[in-house]
């Protein structure tokens, strides 16, 4: 059902619905205190809070349905992180209908850890790493467009 709603509504365009996915999910990303050394990686946290009534697609999805949540490092940068280690908690199901995929997502409040690695030739010192997050959001009646939120994370980097 939800994977249906993406494509129909969200063709639809905002005539339909004026919310805005970041109005509907608020990030935040937060390293360890520790500093990491060149070529090491630290555990980044990536939370999502979403408003009551809301789903956040989560990092898998069945081919056919919404678009998974896709987490990246801000080109140009010299850090990196290796998608597949990305973590987190179980998502939810919901069961597709007919010929329609299920689809897994998030309620409330999700924390993902987010493995970042600096260069080995990384400069010791403070760093913001702009940390890229595609999503998309749905209710039990309309999804939102997906959309690209760039969450700052600083990372401290010792020699």
């Amino acid at each position: 059902m939800l994977a249906g709603f993406a494509f129909a509504l969200t063709a639809a365009g905002p005539a339909l619905h004026s919310q805005k996915p970041e109005e509907v999910v608020r990030w935040s990303a937060k390293a360890p205190a520790q500093a990491v050394k060149p070529g090491g990686a630290v555990a980044v946290e990536l939370k999502a809070e979403i408003d009551a009534g809301w789903h956040l697609c989560a990092l898998t999805q069945v081919d056919g349905g919404p678009p998974p949540l896709a987490i990246k490092i801000a080109k140009g940068q010299t850090f990196t992180l290796d998608k597949d280690r990305i973590s987190g908690p179980l998502p939810a199901v919901i069961k597709g209908t007919g010929s329609e995929p299920d689809s897994f997502h998030y309620d409330d409040k999700v924390t993902l850890t987010v493995p970042v690695k600096a260069s080995k030739t990384e400069k010791a010192g403070k760093h913001t790493v702009p940390l890229e997050v595609t999503y998309q959001v749905c209710s039990g009646s309309i999804c939102l467009r997906p959309t690209t939120a760039v969450i700052p994370v600083d990372l401290t980097v010792r020699r």
